[in-house]
């Protein structure tokens, strides 16, 4: 067979082999070998990392090129043509070299079959050609090469360059390269050559420690940029700003993200303020601290417009406690059970209410809605349900500002508030057992401080909401009688039989490992769409849809719709119809297997959510927002699969909590509607539960 034309060509290497069946570079040399080793006969330059790559072959090459070098690259994927893969001084491969040397490697292929070497994947394949183009060029001075996929056994790796780079590690191509960052660096360090220098883009010392040991194993260095002292005040590509020297550089960005067109630079500011407030609570313990190294020190944080990095800010304090006023968030009222929860996950443990709404209180201009009869015990109760140890109100006597009412009035006068809070105080006496008990969860929804800025300045769809995504799944299980923690990306999941990781937009290299770590471990995790989407520092990652979390879910995004409040529906495998709103996205299962699929639309059939095995865990993925019916049969399933009891036939409104001291259960139950409900107690809660010896039932009407 001969090409005669590129088209011909092209149609016919893409449909080749992706993979080999035996990993390995002894055939790409002896495919080599039979050309005379074309790699060996020009200078290169080899490149590997996870992100960065081309950016650096890019960059490298016009530096180059910049002294008067003859510069060639062999770069992947291309964006318009094949031809741009290969490239000398800037001009593509032409048509005509392109056809030359791929027929000039098919008439090999008779004796590759004798041989009895498996013919070359697609990948090899253009590396060959690539090689045989360079060796023909003859002023050519430098070839960077970059590297497919890993390093180690990558086609690419049968040269032996005069430099060899690893811009960074992340991860990527998990189910080859392993499941942590020291394996894919490992096999990334594969392509260093003996006595060849290594130049990399790793900042983590841990990792750095690996190259410096990878470099002395092959009698050579490992050179790591000193980032903190680079001074590059401008480029030439945009006059950008690339590091700062004074305050008055820097410009302050606008939260409208339509005055601003850079959601990377809003981010970083957002960090930026975060840690600042968390540095202040810092300063300030330090103090106290070298005054009074017995204190106790916390301080009070409340759901804001403007949230602060909690797990951050609270770090190294003593414990966490909060201000439970209602407020709203994203433009929707969280519960305050939701709430509680995620102030108890900042530490997962116990906390304190350090300001408990009595009345009516300012928030901006004008006041907010006066406790309604029995809310001022409900409120109370409720946070110690869900692990406070201490609940304080403010105030005990309106202020002279008119800033909060109080217990008293500012007249002094006792009415409805005292006698409520009188008889809150008579009730926690009784309340004492409980505490120092925990609260035990087996289900844990992670909350990103990243993820939840991003989608306030770019909410991706009409009405979408992070914090009500989250809570969404978070009510499926409450509503079942199951305990929940709210914890932040980097926690401990390995106590949690269910986790819950909604709209992971924002992806650094801690929380992936994490939650890889978790689900290998033999845990349950649900992916949901807008996940996998950009950067640690919110730029798109280059790949499809969950892309670093696509090996685990065994999924990938073909197209995505946001339909906004718009419909549609879909049906899972045991016939259930569910509306579906917001995002809809397109699945190609991979190795996952279907679960539900749309039934409406240009993607009418298409899958919607999977479920997928790795490891020893299962991972879920869930397309699309839907209607609160399915969450609770989700989560149904879900408890009922992994032993999580369960209590049915629950009215609407009604939540339940357990506090428990290891030997003692204290179950809580609290009325969130405006209506009385009588509840039905399954005998195995509270007969021939060795654990059970105290029930309590707290019951408080909402107006």
């Amino acid at each position: 067979m001969q090409f005669t034309n590129i088209d011909n060509f092209i149609n016919w290497v893409q449909v080749q082999k992706r993979f080999s069946k035996k990993v390995s570079l002894d055939k790409m040399k002896y495919y080599c070998q039979l050309f005379d080793n074309p790699q060996d006969q020009f200078k290169s330059i080899h490149v590997t990392g996870t992100n960065g790559k081309g950016s650096t072959v890019a960059m490298l090459k016009h530096i180059l090129m910049k002294k008067g070098l003859k510069i060639a690259t062999f770069t992947s994927p291309y964006v318009t043509c094949f031809n741009e893969r290969i490239c000398y001084n800037n001009t593509y491969i032409s048509d005509e070299d392109v056809l030359t040397y791929a027929n000039l490697f098919l008439s090999k292929y008779d004796i590759i079959e004798q041989s009895g070497y498996e013919l070359p994947t697609f990948f090899e394949f253009i590396t060959v050609l690539a090689f045989l183009y360079f060796a023909s060029l003859e002023d050519l001075d430098f070839a960077i090469i970059e590297v497919g996929m890993g390093g180690r056994l990558d086609a690419t790796n049968v040269i032996t360059p005069i430099l060899s780079i690893i811009t960074n590690v992340a991860f990527d191509h998990m189910q080859v390269l392993g499941n942590t960052l020291e394996e894919i660096l490992t096999e990334k360090l594969g392509i260093v050559k003996k006595g060849v220098p290594i130049v990399c883009g790793i900042r983590d010392n841990s990792l750095q420690l690996i190259c410096q040991k990878w470099a002395k194993l092959n009698d050579t260095i490992a050179i790591f940029p000193q980032y903190e002292k680079l001074a590059i005040e401008k480029s030439d590509i945009d006059s950008s700003i690339f590091s700062y020297r004074e305050w008055n550089q820097i410009k302050i960005p606008s939260e409208n993200i339509s005055d601003c067109s850079n959601p990377a630079l809003l981010l970083d500011y957002n960090r930026f303020c975060r840690e600042n407030i968390s540095e202040y609570v810092r300063i300030q313990r330090n103090i106290i601290r070298r005054y009074n190294p017995k204190a106790k020190i916390t301080t009070n944080a409340s759901l804001s417009e403007h949230n602060p990095d909690f797990y951050r800010m609270y770090d190294g304090l003593d414990f966490v406690s909060c201000n439970n006023y209602l407020f709203s968030a994203d433009n929707n009222t969280l519960s305050s059970s939701f709430f509680l929860d995620m102030i108890r996950g900042i530490q997962c443990r116990n906390f304190w209410v350090a300001e408990q709404k009595i009345g009516k209180r300012f928030e901006e201009t004008a006041l907010t809605e006066t406790p309604k009869p029995n809310m001022i015990k409900g409120y109370a109760v409720q946070a110690l349900a869900h692990g406070a140890d201490n609940v304080i109100y403010y105030r005990w006597r309106t202020g002279l500002s008119g800033y909060s009412q109080g217990i008293i009035d500012s007249s002094n006068r006792i009415g409805r508030r005292y006698f409520e809070f009188k008889s809150l105080c008579d009730i926690s006496l009784k309340l004492k057992c409980i505490y120092n008990t925990q609260f035990l969860s087996k289900v844990a929804v992670i909350y990103s401080p990243d993820c939840e800025y991003t989608f306030k300045t770019q909410p991706q769809a009409e009405g979408m909401s992070y914090f009500e995504h989250l809570e969404k799944f978070y009510n499926g299980f409450t509503r079942l009688g199951a305990n929940v923690d709210i914890v932040g990306p980097y926690a401990d999941l390995s106590e949690y039989k269910i986790v819950i990781a909604a709209n992971l937009f924002i992806n650094d290299n801690k929380t992936v490992e994490n939650i890889y770590k978790y689900t290998s471990g033999g845990g349950i995790l649900v992916l949901t769409c807008l996940s996998g989407v950009r950067s640690n520092n919110n730029n798109r990652l280059m790949d499809s849809i969950p892309s670093v979390y696509k090996d685990l879910a065994g999924v990938e995004v073909m197209e995505s719709d946001p339909i906004g409040n718009h419909d549609n529906i879909l049906t899972d495998i045991k016939g259930r119809e569910y509306k579906c709103s917001k995002w809809c996205d397109v699945l190609q299962l991979n190795t996952a297997e279907f679960f539900a699929g749309y039934r409406s639309g240009f993607y009418c059939d298409m899958p919607a959510i999977s479920v997928n095995k790795y490891c020893k865990g299962t991972a879920y993925y869930i397309g699309t927002v839907c209607e609160d019916k399915f969450y609770f049969d989700f989560a149904n399933m879900l408890m009922k699969t992994t032993g999580i009891p369960r209590l049915k036939g629950m009215p609407d409104g009604i939540e339940v909590t357990t506090r428990t001291s290891g030997v003692d259960e204290f179950i809580f139950f609290f009325n969130n509607s405006a209506e009385y409900a009588g509840i039905g107690l399954p005998k195995a809660m509270y007969i021939n539960a060795n654990n059970l010896n105290v029930l309590i039932c707290l019951l408080y009407k909402r107006y």
